[in-house]
């Protein structure tokens, strides 16, 4: 009778320590939260170094080529001082 006590004393205590080590503040079920979150970030960090480095390449763009920037600033409507702009209206 008192070895069963201690076994179930003992099943008790290990069935305690494996709910905790599993569903605890710090268990297994947040250790995988946190690798999910982490893989998330390590994707979105990826995606803005690769746009910063699309960002940079073109500005280098922007800086080396004076006709890179010509077509850039007539895509945006910008003009240069001594250049003259018409601007027709269509016939209804």
């Amino acid at each position: 009778m008192r070895k069963k006590r201690y076994l179930l004393l003992l099943l008790g205590f290990i069935l305690a320590m494996a709910l905790v080590t599993v569903f605890g503040e710090n268990g297994l079920l947040h250790v995988f939260k946190l690798k999910r979150h982490l893989e998330k970030l390590t994707r979105t960090n990826e995606a803005v170094r690769l746009e910063n480095a699309a960002l940079l390449e073109e500005i280098e763009h922007l800086k080396s080529h004076e006709g890179y920037l010509e077509l850039e600033a007539h895509k945006q409507g910008l003009v240069k001082d001594d250049e003259i702009v018409f601007q027709f209206k269509e016939h209804e």
